[in-house]
């Protein structure tokens, strides 16, 4: 998933929607991506909203803008 920090709200929205109906069962990685560094409280937020492994990546701001 491509997102910023600032999107925190609706990605744990997203991910909680997903985890629900899906993922709690079969527990596929969430891989998100972001062209600065993911915040402490986001990584922090998303890694609690499910059990699954999460990817924090970091896409170059020019790839991103690209």
């Amino acid at each position: 998933m491509l997102a910023r920090n600032y999107d925190l709200p609706g990605v744990l929205a997203a991910m909680k929607q997903v985890e629900d109906r899906f993922n709690k069962r079969f527990k596929y990685p969430w891989v998100l991506l972001n062209e600065v560094q993911f915040s402490k409280s986001f990584i922090k937020a998303t890694k609690a909203i499910t059990d699954a492994e999460v990817i924090h990546g970091f896409i170059e701001p020019s790839e991103w803008y690209a």
